[in-house]
This record gives structure tokens, sequence and C-alpha cells, in this order.
């Protein structure tokens, strides 16, 4: 998966969650594998600059808030 290429597409989309794999800084041993992580992108446009302004979270704690939330 081409994470930024997803963020992208989600922002072009009017704005959306890309939810993938990746190495997580405070999880040890998840180099190979990542981490869950979901992040949200959405449109930005600053003068005639087109931009894609996104943010994400690490997903640890199966059955979390988090995980209980459909989007």
């Amino acid at each position: 998966m081409l994470i930024n290429q997803e963020l992208r597409t989600a922002a072009l989309a009017g704005g959306g969650f890309v939810e993938y794999l990746h190495n997580n800084p405070t999880v040890e041993g998840d180099e190979e594998t990542g981490s869950r992580k979901v992040a949200y992108a959405a449109p930005l446009t600053i003068g005639s600059a087109g931009l894609v302004l996104g943010s994400g979270i690490y997903v640890e704690h199966p059955g979390g808030a988090l995980n209980r939330h459909r989007w």
C-alpha cells in the first residue's frame, strides 16, 4: 500500500479515513509487521495551493473506543 497516495485519494474525495500498518516507535518488535494505524486526510486550499491535511493515531488496544467506532 502506498500510504501517501491513499491519503491523497481520500482527501480528494472530500476527506476520509485510511487504515494501515506502520512501525510504532513505542512498540518493540513491530518493525516487520507494523501496528494498526488510522489516519484521516482532508483537502485544504491556501491561496492557489491545493494541499492535503492529515493526521493519524495508532490503535493499540483491541476493543478500545476507537475500535468500537465505525467510520
